[in-house]
């Protein structure tokens, strides 16, 4: 009968946490922005992660590279477009997300003539690993 009480007040702490019965409104969310399987990185190995910031200036263009390990882009303001060789172009608005191809020969394009774009490019690769190769 003891057992009753605390699960009671466990409830109701829950709910508290959670903002169902509070007076405010949660202070957090989460969005899924992109799931995408890679089978590019070998298991039993160590790794890094890696969260870049990036930005590039109105009409900006990178040089030709590839990436030897998955890029995860989110764009957080603008508009990126993805030029690869051999594939359709891939046009990224701020709030989304892609992953870009491994070992594809590519470059990005800011097509505004006002605004930057800028947004985080994450990776997970062998440590040390080269981020990028450029191509020429």
């Amino acid at each position: 009968m003891r057992l009753m009480p605390a699960c009671a007040f466990t409830f109701c702490a829950l709910l508290l946490a959670t903002g169902v019965i509070a007076d405010d409104k949660p202070t957090s969310s989460s969005k899924m922005m992109l799931k995408a399987p890679t089978g590019d990185i070998a298991a039993g190995m160590q790794h890094e992660v890696r969260v870049i910031a990036a930005s590039m200036g109105p009409k900006g263009v990178t040089d030709w590279h590839t990436h030897p390990y998955p890029v995860t882009v989110v764009v957080t303001h603008g508009t990126m477009i993805i030029e690869m060789e051999g594939r359709e172009s891939k046009t990224i608005k701020a709030g989304e997300a892609w992953l870009e191809p491994v070992n594809v020969r590519m470059r990005g394009i800011n097509p505004s003539e006002i605004e930057p774009v800028s947004g985080y490019l994450f990776q997970v690769s062998e440590p040390n690993a080269p981020f990028l190769q450029p191509v020429h």
